[in-house]
């Protein structure tokens, strides 16, 4: 039967010495590793090598940056050894008695850390904050029997995560071969700005503002056009007195975004059923292709792997994180030069094929949610006394990660 522990509660400030890193000197991220160089820790784990080391013992390494908090794919707490630089967007614990590392990281990760973490657009966790996370603590030996326990059903999960993360990039590589051999087995090639009548460019609002009610008009961001679809949600109010009518988005549009990251850049989308009072930004444009091309099929050439190279290639900016397309090297891309009846036929052929493809990422995408939720169940299990040596927890885990 299985025991519910009656587990000591205490103050991760009566556990943990909590000490802040320091600023990182200027360009020290960019440093290549060398001999005499020691590993560099930020708020998202290690990120580059430094000069200096300014901690030598082994530590538990918590970000301050709290947008991960809420997401429990993402791990927030690391186990760091040996010399190492911690910068100030990290807090750094120094184990003050019986503790043992490991379990205080998993039991770290898996914690809620609303009411704790604070903060409108970037949340954060203070020092104070931080040391009153309360920490169910077993005995030490428990805790390595725990852990012990734990990372043998874990690891059966990260088996199952790396084969799914395989999965998915045969996917994506699949993806691109339905463009490469559905779109792109013509050889006659014209440049885009032939097949195009007029290009429409939104307009800048600046700041920042919540997205737009029903009733409001609303811009739309980069974020809207980023992946592979229309997000009519990612989006920002203005006000009604500024908004120009013949910027509206409306369903069947050809949007492309103008400035983005490196790998998004230049991304376009067809838009589908959408909300009204939306309209274009300064950083996505409206290709309105002429009488005889096919709007979809001129998205699916756009989208195609030689097309993108040739995006890829014309972007400017000094930036990977914000890149830029001008309309003229846009235009300037060369897409294959058949007729609209030709359209139409590679259409259909992509449409089914893509069907497939999604149906098969689809089911990725759910056995992926699946393990999270196994890791979720796990970790709760753990630090509630309730996960145990025995077959039977490996079983229910298999329940969960497979039904």
């Amino acid at each position: 039967m299985t025991r519910k522990a009656p587990w000591p509660q205490h103050p991760l400030g009566a556990l943990v010495d909590v000490l802040d890193g320091r600023r990182v000197p200027v360009n020290a991220a960019e440093r290549a590793r060398r001999p005499g160089h020691v590993p560099y820790y930020g708020a998202a784990g290690q990120v580059g090598w430094i000069d200096l080391p300014l901690f030598d013992e082994d530590l538990l390494l918590l970000g301050e940056d709290g947008v991960q908090f809420f997401d429990p794919a993402k791990s927030k707490a690391y186990r760091i050894s040996g010399p190492s630089w911690v910068n100030n967007h990290a807090h750094v614990l120094r184990a003050r008695r019986a503790v043992d590392l490991r379990y205080l990281e998993h039991y770290l990760n898996w914690f809620d850390y609303r009411g704790f973490a604070n903060g409108t657009t970037r949340l954060k966790l203070t020092q104070a904050a931080m040391k009153r996370i309360p920490v169910m603590l077993p005995e030490i030996e428990e805790q390595r029997q725990i852990v012990d326990i734990l990372e043998d059903h874990l690891s059966r999960l990260d088996a199952a995560n790396a084969y799914l993360d395989a999965a998915q990039r045969r996917v994506t590589s699949l993806e691109k071969s339905i463009l490469r051999e559905g779109i792109e087995c013509t050889p006659d090639r014209v440049a885009l700005g032939r097949l195009i009548a007029r290009v429409e460019a939104g307009r800048s609002f600046g700041g920042s503002a919540p997205p737009a009610d029903p009733s409001e008009w609303g811009v739309v961001k980069v974020s809207a056009m980023t992946w592979g679809e229309f997000r009519q949600g990612e989006n920002k109010a203005v006000p009604a007195e500024r908004a120009d009518p013949r910027f509206e988005i409306k369903q069947g549009d050809l949007l492309v975004s103008r400035a983005n990251t490196s790998a998004y850049v230049g991304a376009s989308v067809l838009v589908g059923e959408t909300r009204r009072r939306l309209l274009l930004s300064d950083k996505s444009l409206r290709l309105v292709p002429h009488p005889g091309v096919d709007a979809e099929w001129l998205h699916l050439a756009l989208s195609a792997p030689s097309a993108r190279k040739q995006i890829s290639d014309h972007a400017t900016g000094t930036k990977d994180s914000m890149r830029n397309i001008s309309q003229a090297s846009l235009l300037a891309v060369e897409v294959p030069n058949i007729s609209l009846d030709e359209q139409l036929a590679q259409v259909k052929h992509v449409r089914a094929a893509q069907s497939a493809v999604n149906r098969l990422s689809s089911e990725v995408r759910t056995s992926a949610a699946r393990t999270q939720t196994a890791r979720r169940s796990l970790l709760a299990a753990a630090f509630s006394g309730r996960l145990t040596g025995r077959s039977s927890d490996l079983d229910h885990t298999g329940e969960l990660v497979f039904s």
